[in-house]
């Protein structure tokens, strides 16, 4: 099977193909903007895009339910690579937690350090992001426009 060649490959090619997909959907995206009104579409998001260019509601929800599934197996593809560099990182000790990093589940014969890394700090982040005041940007972004 040749585990050694084909799994780099595999990753590779499907961040090539992931990224090339995340370009397309995103122009499509762009292009579909209709008109002046960039303030709903920041405020609405896709859904409003979708209900504005597409008059059919349930090929909207259908849209809807592939650009959702799109994100979500680009994100799962990110994870796969990054626990997977991890886990190699670790096994090659060049990574501070290395012992932990390497080490694989005796039951599922997986490694369990590297994917909850890269799920949870992410997640941290996202909570990080979500936890900052709207006020506090606001005037920080208007403070830099002044000067």
């Amino acid at each position: 099977m040749d585990a050694r060649r084909r799994v780099p490959r595999a990753m590779v090619t499907t961040m090539i193909a992931g990224g090339i997909t995340s370009f397309l959907l995103v122009a499509g995206l762009s292009l579909a903007i209709p008109g002046n009104n960039l303030a709903k579409v920041v405020t609405l998001g896709v859904p409003y895009i979708f209900s504005s260019s597409v008059h059919t509601s349930a090929l909207s929800d259908a849209l809807l339910a592939r650009v959702c599934l799109a994100f979500f197996s680009c994100g799962l593809s990110v994870q796969a690579a990054g626990s997977r560099v991890l886990f190699s990182y670790g096994r090659d000790g060049q990574l501070p937690a290395n012992r932990s990093l390497r080490r694989i589940s005796p039951k599922l014969r997986t490694p369990v350090v590297g994917p909850l890394v890269v799920t949870v700090v992410p997640a941290l982040f996202a909570m990080l992001a979500r936890a900052t005041p709207p006020s506090r940007c606001t005037s920080c972004s208007s403070h830099t426009r002044q000067r």
